[in-house]
């Protein structure tokens, strides 16, 4: 029978950073539980933040660095995309200066519907091309 042992001769710290970033991202982005069912969720959730380390110890580190880092982009801006909506939902501005009313006016101008290509004769045109219908068109005054 054949038995293999592991023998550590180091230890692999990118896996246990990976488990401190994983809790972090789980206590920023976890809404309370609102049902029983969350609830367990979130309890097997905080399981597998140990879990994967453990899964990933062996495993190459740049494996385990891409998805400690792409961990951490995604706590950023998650991060960066609530503070802004806590900023435009408390009214406030984000410009530089917040003091000059003029500054929030031209930090963030309301975006304009884009304007039709098409003009109002080329689209009944178009509508009579497509319906084959000549008597169908009326012409524009």
């Amino acid at each position: 029978m054949l038995i293999s042992t592991v023998h550590f001769q180091s230890i692999n710290i990118i896996p246990l950073l990976m488990a401190v970033v994983f809790y972090f991202q789980q206590k920023l982005t976890t809404p309370p539980a609102a049902n029983e069912q969350q609830a367990q969720q979130q309890k097997m959730m905080k399981f597998m933040i140990f879990l994967f380390p453990v899964f990933l110890y062996f495993a190459p580190s740049g494996l385990n660095l891409y998805i400690m880092a792409s961990t951490t982009a995604g706590i950023v801006d998650s991060y960066i995309v609530r503070k802004h909506i806590k900023e435009e939902a408390s009214g406030g501005c984000s410009s530089p200066s917040p003091s000059s009313p003029a500054a929030c006016a031209t930090a963030s101008p309301k975006p304009s519907k884009p304007s039709s290509s098409r003009s109002p004769s080329n689209k009944s045109r178009i509508e009579t091309h497509a319906s084959g219908n000549e008597s169908a068109h009326t012409p524009d005054p």
